[in-house]
């Protein structure tokens, strides 16, 4: 797909990685057992997606060039962090789910605040 994209002209690609499949919520629920403080990643579901990333990474790198940009986009390693050190995202979840549009023009400028204060997400008006 991204060399059909290259050869219709294209300078610049973007290409999302795979998550950490075995920390997705409902992958959670259905692989542990009953006692909810048992509820952790299925790791072999995991280790997929980490191996299909580091073979896709390789790929990718293979195609860039100075006049064919390949960005690959890791979403592995900050979903593995977020349930490892959930604490730390927190302000970020509240900001998130109480200011949608300052997010997305957030995300359009590619530059997330990297300390929210906790009065921003006090209240979701």
């Amino acid at each position: 797909m991204v060399q059909d994209i290259r050869k219709e002209g294209a300078r610049m690609v973007g290409v999302v990685g795979q998550p950490p499949i075995g920390c997705v919520p409902v992958v959670i629920t259905v692989t542990s057992v009953n006692d909810d403080s048992q509820q952790r990643c299925n790791e072999s579901l995991s280790s997929v997606g980490f191996d299909y990333n580091q073979k896709l990474k390789k790929m990718l790198k293979k195609m860039d060039d100075s006049k064919f940009r390949v960005i690959y986009a890791d979403i592995y390693d900050p979903m593995i962090d977020m349930v490892k050190n959930p604490s730390k995202y927190v302000k970020l979840i509240l900001f998130m789910l109480c200011n949608p549009s300052t997010l997305l023009a957030l995300t359009i400028q590619n530059s997330f605040p990297s300390d929210i204060e906790v009065s921003q997400t006090a209240s979701c008006d």
